[in-house]
């Protein structure tokens, strides 16, 4: 071989060590790789449906109170403005879930809610069966009227009106209601006694009935009534704001407000049920 083959032989190695050494020292990025796969989770379990001939139990009922995501009343999940849920949080959702609950037949949800409504007849919780707002009530002459509002009245005639309506989901949705208030007596921490704390809670839920039903009337009495356009108490009743309304009445004795040319009598929460 001559001595020009061998210094040609000599530069090429010499070309392709330098050539090895850039790019073994150069920095060259992996290609991205795609994101692991999420393994499907597996949804939760559907409790099992109940035994309609069980003795009362205010542990009977499935766990479905959850907490709400958000409590901030701007927020689209909060239910702070609206009635007892301002009070227990997640009642909403616990309705909810009852009444899609395809596993609990509307007379299987019917039976277990006669059951807790069963703690209002017993004494001492039957104490709640008859609202604050109502034992304070006198008639004009100072004895009690004879005609007395009760939260078990109150609750069967929601449930004689869906049927004579033939509002099918409107006796299950009184009854997702009423079981609804024994999930989160179960989870109370507020009261030691959890048949008091179901007890309480009925009375709480019929109160805020009442002032949803009578709420229209009070409001359009009144059409410049202050921050109504808000979403807030006074647009919308909350339990707090309930119990000082159904207490003070909804308007002054022997007041006639006007409205669109019309005089209209209105009257505190108690007078109304004991005039009916």
């Amino acid at each position: 071989m001559s001595t020009d083959s061998h210094a040609r032989t000599a530069s090429d190695s010499s070309s392709l060590t330098s050539l090895s050494d850039r790019l073994s020292s150069s920095h060259i990025q992996d290609p991205p790789q795609p994101p692991p796969r999420q393994q499907p989770q597996t949804p939760p379990r559907k409790p099992a449906a109940p035994n309609p001939q069980s003795p009362p139990n205010v542990d009977d009922e499935p766990d479905l109170v959850h907490s709400l995501s958000s409590s901030d009343p701007a927020s689209p999940t909060s239910t702070r403005s609206f009635g007892l849920f301002s009070e227990f949080p997640g009642l909403g959702e616990s309705v909810e879930e009852l009444i899609y609950n395809s596993m609990l037949d509307d007379n299987t949800l019917y039976a277990r809610a006669q059951k807790h409504l069963e703690f209002l007849r017993n004494f001492p919780l039957s104490y709640y069966n008859t609202p604050e707002w109502m034992q304070t009530y006198r008639t004009p002459q100072g004895e009690r009227g004879k005609k007395v509002f009760s939260v078990l009245n109150f609750i069967s005639a929601m449930y004689d009106t869906a049927s004579e309506l033939k509002l099918k989901g409107g006796k299950r949705y009184v009854s997702a209601a009423i079981c609804a208030c024994a999930n989160g007596a179960r989870a109370s921490t507020n009261l030691d006694v959890k048949s008091e704390a179901l007890a309480q809670r009925l009375s709480d839920l019929a109160s805020t009935w009442v002032a949803f039903l009578l709420w229209p009337f009070y409001a359009n009495a009144q059409p410049d009534f202050p921050g109504r356009q808000q979403h807030n108490e006074n647009a919308t009743p909350t339990f707090k704001e309930t119990a000082t309304l159904v207490d003070r009445g909804l308007c002054s004795a022997g007041w006639f407000p006007e409205r669109e040319g019309k005089s209209i009598l209105t009257y505190s929460v108690p007078q109304i049920f004991t005039q009916v």
